[in-house]
């Protein structure tokens, strides 16, 4: 489990740190607080996939093009430098942006300095900001460095067709028999998900009520999103799971499941870090949680001061203590 997380140079955030990161943490502040930069370099620091992590970052920014803007004020000439740790052990990454020209490729690399300019990540990015990484395995750590993980990233604001993967991986591991009864309670006579092929052969995720079916992406904005969530968290897939503002398009009765989506991922062993502006979805992920489940969760209310990422952290049964001044900017 990653505990501690370190950021320079990256986005808006010109130094910060997180320490005491737990299997629930929850990140809250107003916006340009810096909690969509924290998810995204937790994305990119813990990931054994780094092309791809760093494709996914400038990906979600969709009027942003290429790599230039992953770094603070858009500024390239000095490194981001990323830290993440875990019981003792660290895993630092400090990536300076070059171009590649190599054949017909011609795009930009990042490298880690800290592995003798050795490329970790060739991200070709096109005109319609789609990527094709290329992943280098870096060269062995020292004894004591921290191994990079499988990390999800789920931004349901983005990629309808990431449930057919993620309904995919649920049948895999025998999880749909926990999801229909959650999800019958806010979509009305849902009795189960089939697959089913479209006009030009593709497969979609239909509902099952009982007298008919339709595809999952017409259920509506909100009931999609739950979906896809219960889809995502019903089993235990990644160690790290992220997810930005997973209350969006949602009714504050489906937000009550989120929640319990949410702290069930953690009981499988998922870490879960989550931003959130919501503050029903944060009364319902403290008030219904169990002692124990309580003393796994953390709260972190961020704000950024000159890019200096400054953060309040509060810890199980201070959470409770404390709502009033952690919620203060989801009012």
């Amino acid at each position: 489990m990653i505990d501690s997380l370190s950021i320079e140079r990256c986005r808006g955030i010109v130094a910060g740190r997180l320490d005491g990161l737990t299997p629930l943490s929850i990140l809250l502040g107003t916006n340009g607080s810096g909690k969509s930069t924290v998810l995204d370099a937790l994305h990119i620091a813990a990931s054994a996939q780094l092309g791809l992590a760093i494709g996914e970052s400038v990906r979600r920014r969709d009027v942003l093009r290429g790599a230039r803007w992953l770094f603070c004020r858009g500024d390239s000439a000095a490194p981001i430098g990323l830290t993440i740790g875990s019981a003792g052990k660290t895993r630092r990454l400090d990536l300076t942006l070059q171009t590649l020209r190599r054949g017909s490729f011609t795009g930009q690399v990042l490298v880690d300095v800290n592995q003798r300019s050795q490329p970790v990540g060739y991200v070709k990015f096109k005109d319609n900001n789609d990527f094709e990484p290329t992943d280098v395995p870096a060269a062995k750590e020292p004894g004591g460095s921290l191994d990079p993980l499988e990390v999800c990233f789920v931004d349901l604001r983005q990629h309808r067709n990431a449930i057919l993967k993620a309904h995919t991986a649920a049948v895999e591991q025998g999880a749909l028999g926990r999801i229909i009864p959650l999800l019958a309670e806010v979509i009305p006579g849902l009795k189960d998900f089939r697959l089913v092929a479209d006009a030009r052969s593709e497969p979609v995720v239909m509902l099952d009520v009982g007298t008919h079916a339709v595809p999952a992406a017409l259920a509506g904005d909100g009931a999609y999103a739950l979906i896809r969530l219960a889809f995502e968290l019903s089993f235990k897939r990644e160690p790290l799971v992220l997810l930005e503002e997973p209350e969006i398009h949602q009714h504050p009765a489906s937000l009550r499941k989120t929640a319990q989506l949410v702290r069930a991922a953690m009981d499988q062993g998922t870490q879960v870090v989550l931003s959130t502006h919501s503050l029903d979805l944060f009364d319902f992920l403290i008030s219904d949680a169990s002692p124990e489940q309580l003393a796994k969760i953390s709260v972190y209310r961020l704000n950024l001061q000159a890019g200096r990422l400054l953060s309040s952290r509060w810890l199980g049964s201070e959470i409770q203590e404390g709502r009033d001044e952690a919620v203060r900017d989801l009012r």
